[in-house]
Parts: C-alpha cells; structure tokens; sequence
C-alpha cells in the first residue's frame, strides 16, 4: 500500500472514530474564520483600537519597505511598533479615499485557506487583481479564549511585469 492511501486511510478513520475531533476542527475553522473576519472589517474601517487588538504582544509582521518618507524596516517588531506603523498607513488610505466615515477600504481576500495545527493556525489569501497581486498569510495562536496574530506577512507584485 502506498504512503498516501495509507495516510488517506489513517485520516479517515479517525474521521469515523473520532467525530468529535472532526467537529472540533471545524469550529477551530469557523472560529478562525470569524477572527479574520473581524480583522479585516476592522482594516476596511481604518479602526485602530479594533485592527491593533487583533494582534499578540510580540507580532511580527514582513512587509516590503515603505517608499520614502516613510520607510521603515522590513520586519517590525512588537504590537506598538505595528501600531505605529499601520497607524501612518490608515491616515494615507483616510486621505486617499476622500471619506470621511467607514468603511475606508474593501478587502476582498480571493480564495481563502485556513490551516489549524494544535493551536496555531496559519491562514493565506491573495488580493488584487489582474495585474497586480497580493499575497498574504497570518499565522495566528489560540491565546486564551482568542485567536491572535502573531505573524503577518504580506506581499504584493506587479503580474503584468512577468
């Protein structure tokens, strides 16, 4: 028997063995989901308080460098230091949008993918659009009773240009 009918068997009875665990895994899902959900409701609304309480006390997050003036490192480090970054990025995307209530923004992650280990889950999207794409993934840790993200990466790339 090959590895993967093996694995697809091992998989599958415990689906049946255990159908407690499947459900548990789909609220896991759900929940995860739900967490994403809220944050980029709260990244569309430019809604500091809720965006910044998404996040653990020590998030990272990888992004491209900021062009001048506001250039800042690669990687950020801690919750503040998120905080103050993503706060100069919310008043250019208020000034940008010509609004002066929410929503600010209309992130429509295109397909979706949460991936639970234990009590970390990692979830990826792409945005953007025909010519231009984004990519982003979010490790977050079940913390208490929250999920929180305690890594953010985020990327986008001129499709046209390959």
């Amino acid at each position: 028997m090959s590895i993967r009918r093996t694995m697809i068997s091992i998989v599958s009875a415990s689906l049946l063995i255990a159908p407690e665990a499947s459900n548990l895994n789909a609220q896991v899902r759900n929940d995860v989901q739900a967490t994403m959900q809220g944050f980029l409701e709260a990244f569309d609304n430019l809604d500091m308080p809720a965006f910044i309480a998404y996040f653990a006390d020590d998030a990272t997050f990888f992004n491209r460098p900021a062009p001048p003036p506001q250039t800042f490192p690669d990687r950020i480090e801690g919750k503040k230091e998120i905080q103050r970054v993503f706060q100069v990025a919310f008043d250019q995307i208020r000034a940008r949008s010509g609004r002066t209530s929410a929503p600010f923004q209309n992130i429509q992650p295109q397909n979706l993918l949460v991936q639970q280990f234990d009590n970390v889950a990692i979830v990826t999207f792409h945005l953007g659009t025909d010519s231009v794409r984004g990519r982003r993934t979010f490790v977050l840790k079940k913390i208490g009773e929250d999920w929180k993200i305690e890594h953010l990466h985020a990327s986008t790339f001129d499709i046209s240009q390959q």
